[in-house]
């Protein structure tokens, strides 16, 4: 079984080669730390009515992210049928098809830059922010780009500034502090009063670039992360000659991913804000952030597990200082570097009793920060009413 597996495995790839190389069209990689998947539906947004475009998707094994997404594949499965059919679309695609898209926009998964560029070069790498194990990542896409490419950084973020510096492309950057070429400025998170308290409705923000402005409303999205997904979406379209003012426009409604700080209706009126996706504590930090800056009667934070870099927590005393600023009530849950000293925290060994826990606690228009791994129960416990954005 595993020779038939590497057999298999083998044959997509180089069909994915076959088509990319057969095709030739345009590659913009994304990596980093934080908010990958968040830009590269930002960027189907952006790019959307101009070029025809195909993604890498969740519903693949992120081993299989970059050729199924070259070869047009969106759900992996498993099974005799599915592979038979991944077989022939593969063979099909890379030796008998006339019809390609113009574009590929592709996340790069950890670890996996130097088969990225096995199977496609880029010509646009966006960089998010750098976190511990994103570096290398980073270091051999930028330094991949050919002059004539451009290199979308977050300037806010110290390490992605320092290993852009390893390009030879055209760098457009982003971010709130001044120097950056698109700047954000003006960041609200938005909210609608009701008869009973506040509903978190998304966000908005103004950005600059060169001589024109925009203003920028996003539904039912939060936090900075997804500002500098925006942002990295519009320096894109800025290379594609997009105006500011029409790529604002294509992120009005943006369909935010399931587990990426979008809101739901939970249980008794309460509002949850899913960011179960988060594994860094960087995304820790940004998910406290958004709900600090959220309009809410209270704030319960519920902490799942993070990775850690090496065998200690890096900004464990950053978070716990934010945890406590933002948290009326604090819930964690297996291995979480929220460890405060205080009447606030609640530890518990798994998330079936935490969730017992939580439904015992919240009331109406409390706001629910579910951030972390392993959070499965708390989802199911607090039950959604909307299903958008999870």
């Amino acid at each position: 079984m595993p020779f038939i597996v590497e057999k298999r495995e083998a044959f997509i790839m180089h069909c994915a080669m076959r088509a990319v190389l057969k095709y030739e069209p345009g590659i913009i990689a994304i990596t980093g730390g934080v908010g990958k998947t968040t830009t590269q539906v930002a960027l189907m947004s952006v790019l959307a009515d101009i070029r025809s475009i195909h993604t890498t998707s969740e519903e693949v094994n992120e081993r299989m992210h970059l050729p199924f997404a070259a070869l047009g594949i969106k759900k992996e499965e498993s099974g005799f049928l599915f592979w038979t059919r991944a077989l022939w679309t593969a063979f099909k695609t890379a030796y008998m098809s006339s019809n390609y898209p113009e574009l590929l926009i592709l996340e790069c998964p950890k670890g996996e830059s130097h088969r990225f560029i096995s199977i496609a070069r880029p010509q646009i790498t966006i960089v998010t922010a750098i976190a511990h194990e994103s570096e290398t990542d980073a270091g051999r896409l930028l330094s991949g780009l050919p002059s004539n490419g451009y290199a979308v950084i977050n300037r806010d973020d110290a390490r992605t500034r320092a290993v852009a510096l390893r390009t030879r492309a055209r760098a457009i950057t982003f971010g709130f502090e001044e120097g950056a070429d698109l700047i954000l400025s003006n960041l609200v998170h938005r909210s609608e009063k009701t008869p009973s308290g506040n509903k978190p409705v998304g966000i908005s923000f103004t950005v600059t670039y060169g001589n024109q402005s925009a203003h920028v409303t996003m539904d039912n999205t939060f936090g900075k992360a997804a500002a500098y997904a925006a942002a990295a979406a519009m320096c894109v379209g800025t290379a594609f000659g997009l105006h500011l003012a029409r790529t604002a426009e294509a992120l009005r409604y943006l369909e935010i991913p399931k587990g990426r700080m979008s809101l739901s209706m939970g249980k008794k009126g309460t509002y949850m804000l899913n960011d179960t996706n988060a594994s860094t504590e960087e995304a820790l930090y940004n998910a406290l952030e958004a709900a600090l800056a959220i309009p809410a009667k209270r704030v319960i934070g519920v902490f799942g597990a993070v990775q850690k870099q090496g065998d200690e927590w890096r900004m464990q005393d950053i978070l716990n200082k934010l945890a406590i600023k933002t948290c009326d009530a604090i819930i964690t849950i297996g291995n979480s570097p929220i460890n405060v000293d205080s009447k606030k925290k609640i530890r518990f060994d798994n998330g079936e009793a935490a969730a017992a826990e939580l439904q015992a606690i919240i009331e109406r228009d409390d706001l629910v920060l579910i951030t972390g791994q392993g959070l499965e129960a708390i989802i199911e416990g607090l039950g959604l009413i909307s299903k958008r954005g999870y």
